[in-house]
């Protein structure tokens, strides 16, 4: 494929997640109004946040080491696995100080969502050492168009707890 094709083919890709996530955020505020609109936007904002923090700028080395030929995919792997799991405390820390109040449950689920965000960020960089740049930006447009759906769950339900961004 052509660079130009694949170069259109990422703004499509990629363009059509930061449109899911345009839309979502102003049906919410067209729907369920401007507050259920902002806490989605803060919860979303801290589980971004905190796991960027817990990636520890891991992505980018790995990249570098396992196309340099100076790390195997699978030792890759096992520092990802080994990031997504330091992600656990480290957003279960950062919740207790910012939502000690909100329960067990909120923490356990804020802390699931930030591994999860750090597993993905480090996976979807893996994929430009190995796979075609489509699984790149397949791959990360992917949650964006699966927060889409999840708003569009809460909208039809009508409850915007905010329990329900974290899953």
């Amino acid at each position: 494929m052509s660079l130009k094709r694949q170069l259109l083919l990422s703004f499509g890709l990629q363009g059509l997640g930061a449109a899911a996530v345009l839309l979502a955020t102003l049906l919410l505020g067209a729907r369920l109004g401007p507050e259920v609109q902002g806490g989605f936007s803060h919860w979303k904002a801290e589980i971004e946040f905190v796991a960027a923090f817990a990636m520890l700028g891991l992505p980018q080395a790995l990249f570098f080491h396992v196309k340099s030929g100076g790390l195997s995919t699978r030792a890759a792997l096992r520092w990802v696995r080994r990031c997504t799991l330091l992600a656990l405390p480290v957003a279960a820390l950062y919740a207790l100080s910012r939502h000690a109040g909100a329960g067990a449950a909120t923490i356990v689920l804020l802390a699931l969502a930030v591994a999860a965000g750090v597993a993905h960020g480090q996976l979807r960089t893996l994929l430009l050492v190995r796979a075609r740049t489509e699984w790149f930006n397949v791959i990360t447009a992917l949650p964006q168009l699966l927060v889409l759906l999840g708003v569009l769950q809460v909208i039809a339900v009508g409850d915007a707890a905010p329990i329900r961004w974290l899953v």
